[in-house]
């Protein structure tokens, strides 16, 4: 490109042709440089307080990241469901902790208990490269679930492993079949819940189990489940749903026992001679000729037990049987009657400090009192109760006269439920609140510590809320009172118009988990 003068006007030679300069364009150009000039001051303006800002932020540390690495793993531990089943979600932690940072990722790598737990549910797609989990009952049921289960459970290396499967599939998914053989020796919880024709597939027989500790099983024949326990020594807790067993085994480590379905009274007293150590027993039994059942002469005595839950009514004629002298927890059900339970109390000399009651009535006809007294007649029937738990309470109006300390002197912990109809009378939190004051009262020998109250409106119409059975103004006043001197008081709603639940007061971050098996 060559340029001349002419005339005092510039050109451009440019490609053989000549372009010549105009007044227009020069003042354009020189708008530009003036333009550039003020642009690069402002550039140099932002850039300077660019950097101050950088700089400011580099001295920045954030709290959260200054954490000992023992105290994140620790939060981040606590961070799984209270009842211990992982199920792999990347919204729900350990996937989603380790979608934070790099720090947080590597803490949550790292944490073998993070990755100690895996609970199968039916058909699930799964996408390790990103996290990804979906329900897809179309999708092959082993896609990608052998490399999630093996890369899931490798983190957890030498810790002790949870394991469950609940699955509809007419197989058990090749790659947790494999995946429990292959870690069994680690494995310490198992929940199986599949068909009986499954066990033959599952290749868990004569496969040893040294650490299995707790066990779930649905629907697995009485051999297969034999054969299953033979290779594990150290189980300390079964639970069995799904069919009758006649648990033709020996367990010497059993400490709880849960039969879901009804077992003739002989199979009872076989089973708690064959558990010398069992603790805990959930058990039915079964309703034909439960009634016929007669004092025995000698009642069995068994001294280890001291928790028994009572799953029908007819499972209280087997008390005629035993003598339970240690015996601390009694869960009775429905419509049991205290002229069956009473003779075995004072046989026992037992002293039950935890008592859970299910009342047989759940509403009141009007002018109804026998369910109440009803009620009063099994509180009056342990005076030492530390724990109560009451479901099905018949009328809230009454629920403060009959909880007094009177008939229940060493009360410490109270949780009351109760159905709410549609002729329900509302909660009486006055006299609520005059009995609490009176439990907690300095002078009384034991101070009540906790209450409960536990409200189902599920039969309420659509646009009773949950809200309006809260206690008012003055009585939030005083219960608040009750609660900053150290009383736990909550009381929950379970509401179809309120999405589920509701919670007076709110529950706040410092509430503990609850501890839940299996």
């Amino acid at each position: 490109m060559i340029s001349y003068r002419n005339h005092g006007h510039q050109a451009w030679e440019l490609g053989g042709h000549s372009l010549p300069s105009t007044p227009e364009q020069r003042a354009a150009l020189v708008d530009i440089k003036s333009q550039l000039i003020r642009y690069k001051d402002s550039i140099e303006v932002l850039e300077k307080q660019q950097h101050e800002l950088e700089a400011s932020l580099s001295l920045v540390i954030y709290p959260v990241l200054t954490l000992p690495i023992e105290i994140t793993s620790r939060i981040f531990i606590l961070c799984l469901p209270a009842h211990g089943r992982v199920r792999p979600s990347p919204s729900t932690a350990p996937l989603l902790l380790a979608q934070i940072c790099r720090s947080w990722r590597d803490v949550a790598l790292s944490t073998c208990e993070l990755w100690s737990s895996f609970y199968f549910d039916g058909p699930v797609a799964f996408d390790l490269t990103g996290f990804g989990l979906t329900a897809n009952p179309i999708v092959p049921r082993d896609n990608g679930a052998r490399a999630l289960l093996q890369t899931w459970l490798s983190r957890a290396k030498g810790y002790p492993i949870s394991l469950g499967l609940n699955t509809t599939f007419r197989t058990v998914p090749p790659a947790f079949a494999s995946l429990v053989s292959s870690v069994s020796e680690q494995i310490q919880r198992l929940d199986l819940h599949i068909l009986p024709q499954q066990f033959n597939r599952f290749r868990l027989f004569h496969t040893p189990f040294p650490r299995l500790q707790h066990l779930a099983t649905t629907h697995s024949t009485d051999k297969d489940l034999r054969e299953l326990l033979k290779e594990a020594p150290a189980l300390r807790e079964l639970r069995l749903l799904g069919k009758e067993f006649t648990l033709n085994f020996s367990l010497p480590a059993l400490t709880r026992l849960e039969i879901r379905e009804e077992i003739s009274k002989e199979i009872f007293l076989d089973l708690l001679a064959k558990f010398p150590v069992l603790e805990h027993l959930h058990f039915s039994l079964e309703e034909f000729g439960a009634e016929t059942i007669s004092e025995a002469s000698i009642p069995t005595l068994f001294p280890h037990l001291t928790s028994l839950t009572l799953a029908s009514s007819s499972s209280c004629f087997a008390l005629r049987l035993v003598t339970l002298p240690n015996l601390l927890k009694l869960e009775i059900p429905p419509f049991a009657e205290p002229t069956v339970v009473l003779p075995f109390l004072s046989r026992s000399s037992c002293t039950i400090q935890h008592l859970v009651l299910s009342l047989g009535t759940c509403f009141m006809e009007e002018d109804d009192d026998e369910p109440l007294e009803e009620a009063l007649t099994w509180l009056n029937t342990f005076p030492f109760v530390v724990t109560l738990e009451i479901t099905s309470w018949p009328a809230l109006d009454s629920l403060a006269m009959y909880l007094d300390s009177k008939s229940l002197p060493r009360l410490r912990y109270l949780t009351v439920s109760s159905s709410i109809g549609r002729n329900t009378p509302d909660v009486d939190y006055d006299t609520l609140i005059e009995m609490l004051r009176h439990r907690r009262n300095p002078a009384q020998a034991v101070k009540l510590q906790k209450f409960h109250l536990k409200l189902d409106l599920l039969g309420r119409p659509p646009d009773d809320h949950a809200y309006e059975w809260c206690p008012g103004y003055l009585a939030s006043a005083a219960l608040e009172d009750l609660i900053a001197d150290g009383l736990d008081f909550r009381v929950s709603f379970s509401s179809a118009s309120e999405n589920g639940s509701y919670t007076w007061p709110a529950p706040t971050d410092t509430d503990p988990p609850v501890p839940f098996f299996p």
